[in-house]
């Protein structure tokens, strides 16, 4: 086999010798001087380097980003959120309006019912006992009376004279024989009514036992002594009194015979006097105090002109009027600021009164087995025996159980919220106390014992409904002009010039509704009222009971959870939530981390791995002008990344705007957006310097990727996780014990939130530790890829 002649080819010494000099460092040769490192800190042919390798990547990290926000904005662009979440805020507006137009249709015509039936009343029963003490009095000489007393004397006398025995059994018989005719004949008299033949034969009963033990006594002797018994039993009878009121009763009945007929005062006055010293001694209950200071006060002006009170009729109604009227107001003072309190959730079952109640057994059992239990009120702190709510369905407090606060939590008002309360209904009861007066002053003024609130069948509740309904609309009406210029130009005088075109209801419609609502207010108090009577409560109670049921609508039966988590939603502002809180707080950060990570790793790690370093570092770039450039053109990429998703955002907002969507100008604007813009940035700029950090710190990509990009991603998914524990999640699907992972992300140092609510301290405030996070975690990488020692 021949040899192929194979030509070597002919290097000059001159190219032998630039083959040589490759790479110059090393290479001593000819005395030749060692090229010196460059000092410049930044290297812009590193820095072209790195963007030449990564533009690809970068352009479709930052185009893709931005394209989600595009798509996202683009969405929201053509929906209208808004009209929900206001037509959701109208609907808690409409339910608080509604208390408040029953409420205080309520107030007024309780005040105008409670003020006419107690002036009624007072003036029925001061007549009653007017008249009372007349017929008492007169009594003693009635000629009827009189009469009837002498023949059945003489039956007495008769049977006594002619019945054998002792005294005693002569007095037994003659009393019994006698009585049984007066009874007999009483009961076939049909002139007399079923009391007055009671009162009779009371007084003829009374007259005997008198008789009996001193026959030396005229008949009008013993008919002084035996009227007030009989007068006195029958008062008994009907108003249940105990001995000691039934003592001062009988007192006050011969006391005012004996002023009469034995001091010759005249009848009209001590029926007057003695009335009023009587009515007292017959009230109970609620009204007791109330009655016993308005006949005082009567009393009073009655001992100064006793002519004018007995000639002038209006002395005494004005008087029970007014005294009326400040009953009234001082009863609704009492507990109208209670309704201004703080609310707080009450946790357990009430009864109608608003006290915590427990569950006792009865000894009885239902058909089925189970032992029949009833509710007893526990009116102190005592949460183990309650009956408690279920979980999450406690209710916001009303009126009647913030009076039992200190039963229910533990816990009394201060003086301060009490206080603070007071002064705020104190502009309600005002206004009830000059309609109350304007009210009474038409209620007194009558012809012929009539006017358009009192007639023959006594107070018309008909019309003070009617007139208590008038005069909420009319506050009502006043109330809506003045809220719809607060908030519109140009300013309208007439609720008619409310329209649906400036306004989510008209006027008309407005005043429909608080009509309905006052009427439905009064109509449920009016039930409720007799119902809780019938039921045994006192007339306070009942009243306390019937306001309270009656001013309620049906949102206020909500649990508080869902009460507050539905408002919520209508004050929510749905379009930052998705825009700042999802977009930029979550979605539009999961490209720029990954990409970041991965960017991080090949701008230092890998190059140590590869070996590549080792000749970038054989060049005139120092160690310290490689890490800089390369720490700078992470933070360029973080930065295009950021200002492509700004961009994208606020042309796509405009594009909206433009295109019809009035919701992304009002809550979408663009100082929000570029705030939102910022704090996607800042969260990826921390980042980037984490993963710097482990790309400076590791040699190996894996170890890199491994401790920077878990770190990286722990935190993306502690941020979806804590993002379950904000107010970004509606209140009845919020987990709160998730918030726990708000403090293991540096993701949440984005508060979106913060921006919403303008809370722009807090915003800044967190944003600064992200800043502080990026420049400590960009500065350690530098030094300690600059200390360790690199496998070249």
């Amino acid at each position: 086999m021949k040899k192929k002649n194979v030509e070597t080819p002919v290097v000059s010494e001159n190219a032998q010798e630039s083959v040589m000099a490759l790479p110059p460092e090393l290479s001593n040769s000819n005395g030749t001087k060692e090229k010196k490192k460059r000092n410049s800190l930044f290297s812009s042919a590193l820095f072209k380097e790195s963007l030449h390798s990564n533009r690809r990547g970068l352009s479709v990290v930052s185009i893709g980003n931005a394209l989600i926000m595009v798509i996202i904005i683009s969405i929201l662009s053509t929906l209208h959120i808004n009209s929900t979440a206001s037509a959701l805020a109208d609907l808690f507006d409409n339910a608080d309006y509604e208390n408040t137009i029953k409420s205080g249709a309520i107030s007024l015509y309780s005040a105008y019912d409670n003020s006419a039936e107690a002036y009624e009343s007072f003036i029925a029963s001061d007549n009653k006992a007017q008249n009372l003490i007349e017929t008492e009095v007169s009594k003693v000489e009635d000629e009827t009376l009189n009469n009837s007393v002498n023949a059945a004397k003489k039956l007495y006398d008769t049977t006594y004279s002619i019945t054998p025995g002792d005294s005693a059994t002569k007095e037994n018989v003659a009393k019994s024989a006698t009585l049984e005719v007066v009874n007999k004949t009483l009961d076939a008299n049909g002139d007399y009514t079923e009391e007055e033949k009671s009162v009779a034969k009371s007084i003829i009963s009374y007259y005997f036992d008198i008789y009996a033990s001193d026959t030396s006594k005229d008949t009008k002797e013993i008919l002084k002594l035996a009227i007030p018994e009989a007068f006195t039993d029958s008062i008994v009878s009907v108003y249940h009194l105990d001995e000691t009121k039934r003592a001062e009763t009988y007192t006050l009945l011969a006391d005012a015979i004996s002023r009469v007929y034995d001091k010759s005062e005249k009848t009209e006055e001590v029926k007057i006097d003695t009335a009023l010293k009587l009515l007292p001694t017959l009230a109970s209950g609620d009204t007791s105090s109330f009655i016993g200071g308005l006949c005082s006060g009567l009393e009073e002006v009655y001992a100064k002109n006793k002519d004018a009170y007995q000639k002038d009729e209006t002395i005494r109604s004005l008087y029970v009027s007014s005294a009326c009227q400040e009953y009234v107001i001082d009863t609704l003072s009492s507990f109208a600021y209670y309704q201004y309190l703080p609310d707080f959730t009450v946790e357990y079952k009430t009864s109608d009164l608003g006290w915590p109640i427990r569950l006792v057994g009865t000894g009885k059992y239902a058909e089925n087995g189970n032992e029949i239990k009833e509710e007893i009120e526990v009116k102190t702190y005592n949460p183990d025996v309650f009956v408690k709510e279920k979980d999450k369905m406690g209710k916001t407090s009303n009126m009647l159980q913030k009076m039992r606060k200190e039963a229910l939590t533990g816990e009394e008002y201060t003086a301060s919220e009490i206080a603070e309360a007071k002064k705020e209904a104190q502009e309600n009861i005002d206004t009830i106390s000059l309609n109350l007066s304007n009210f009474m002053k038409s209620y007194l003024e009558r012809k012929d014992g009539k006017n358009a609130y009192y007639d023959e069948r006594g107070v018309n509740k008909e019309s003070i409904a009617s007139r208590a309904e008038k005069e909420v609309s009319e506050m009502a009406r006043l109330t809506l002009i003045s809220t719809y210029n607060e908030k519109h130009e140009p300013k309208i005088s007439s609720i008619e010039e409310i329209t649906v075109e400036n306004s989510s209801m008209s006027g008309k419609e407005m005043m429909t509704l608080v009509k309905g609502y006052a009427a439905s207010g009064i109509s449920s108090y009016e039930t409720y009222y007799s119902d809780f009577q019938e039921n045994g409560y006192s007339l306070m109670d009942s009243n306390l009971l019937a306001m309270n049921k009656g001013s309620q609508g049906v949102m206020a039966q909500l649990p508080t959870s869902v009460d507050e988590s539905l408002k919520e939603m209508g004050e929510m502002n749905t379009y930052g939530i998705i825009v700042g809180v999802v977009a930029f707080g979550i979605a539009a950060l999961l490209i720029p981390m990954v990409y970041t990570i991965l960017l991080a790793k090949s701008l230092v790690s890998e190059k140590v791995e590869t070996g590549s370093l080792a000749f970038t570092l054989s060049t005139p770039t120092t160690r310290n002008s490689f890490i800089f450039t390369q720490g700078c053109y992470l933070l360029f990429s973080e930065v295009v990344m950021a200002l492509a998703l700004l961009v994208a955002s606020i042309v796509t907002r405009e594009i909206g705007i433009w295109s019809g969507s009035t919701d992304l100008s009002t809550s979408l604007p663009i100082v929000d957006l570029c705030l939102y813009a910022l704090g996607n940035f800042m969260v990826a700029l921390a980042v980037s310097g984490i993963n710097f950090l482990a790309s400076c710190h590791f040699n190996k990509t894996s170890e890199s990727i491994g401790v920077g990009g878990g770190i990286t991603i722990f935190f993306f998914i502690c941020s979806i996780l804590g993002l379950f524990a904000t107010k970004a999640i509606p209140g009845t699907i919020r987990i709160t014990m998730m918030s726990i992972f708000n403090y293991m992300t540096i993701d949440s140092l984005f508060d979106a939130l913060a921006v919403m609510t303008q809370d722009y301290g807090t915003y800044w405030f967190k944003l600064m530790f992200l800043l502080v996070i990026a420049i400590v975690t960009y500065v350690l990488g530098g030094i300690d890829f600059k200390k360790k020692d690199l496998p070249l």
